[in-house]
């Protein structure tokens, strides 16, 4: 994540497995999560069992929720979080202390998908698709399109979609820049523009992201994470995005 609220370091890839969870997704992890002295406040490997939730609907703490939609099966990731994606002024019972930063070594070990294909989504003909049944919301997914000159790709993940980008070895977080607001996105990277205009759908500014990843192929690549803000009956059109005015 780009405002450092959000640091990934990879232990273990997992871009083998081809899996990456998207919202709504049932996924089983393992984690240790440790505050920032080492004190260990829970571990699932001692409950005997892993750990299950349903990504991007609130279930856990935003922290997790951002960071695992960025991990493959199979990855092994630790995750350091902000108190403001953890658990806030708060705090959580007498573990962990008001305003803590919290660490949390986490496996995915598998993603149960969402399966879209059932009758609601089964179209009755082979005819055209009607633009008004096109999946809208967390229904959102697949390939969106590419950048005509070759320089990026992107596709849908339900409540987002995420931009793909090679990045050079050379290239580090400090020649990454970004704005995001809800009717303007810029990515600038090494001094040259990547993204520049009108969103296709209002964002929600404060849930945009970027990340240093890699892809399925084992790419180095700079992954654009855009948030619709409104996740339900949106579908994001066919053009990522358009000139601003």
């Amino acid at each position: 994540r780009g405002d450092g609220k959000l640091v990934k370091s990879i232990i273990r890839h997992g871009f083998d497995s081809g899996i990456r969870p998207q919202l709504g997704d049932e996924v089983a992890v393992h984690f240790v999560g440790t505050l920032e002295g080492g004190h260990v406040f829970d571990d699932s490997r001692k409950r005997g069992g892993p750990f299950k939730f349903h990504l991007g609907l609130g279930e856990v703490i935003k922290g997790w929720d951002e960071g695992v939609a960025t991990m493959w099966k199979g990855e092994r990731a630790l995750l350091t979080i902000d108190p403001e994606l953890a658990y806030g002024p708060q705090g959580a019972g007498w573990k962990i202390p008001p305003n803590a930063t919290v660490q949390f070594d986490i496996e995915l070990l598998d993603v149960e998908e969402i399966d879209f294909t059932g009758p609601d989504w089964a179209y009755e003909d082979d005819a055209e698709v009607d633009e008004e049944r096109l999946p809208v919301g967390r229904a959102d997914v697949g390939e969106g399109g590419s950048d005509p000159a070759g320089r990026y790709s992107w596709e849908r993940r339900g409540a987002e979609v995420v931009v793909v980008a090679p990045l050079a070895q050379d290239v580090g977080p400090l020649q990454i820049q970004h704005s995001f607001r809800p009717r303007h996105v810029s990515v600038v990277v090494g001094g040259e523009v990547l993204l520049d205009g009108t969103p296709g759908c209002e964002l929600e500014s404060e849930e945009c992201f970027w990340e240093i990843d890699y892809n399925d192929k084992g790419e180095r690549c700079l992954f654009v994470h855009l948030h619709k803000m409104e996740e339900e009956g949106v579908r994001w059109p066919d053009v990522l995005l358009t000139a601003s005015a």
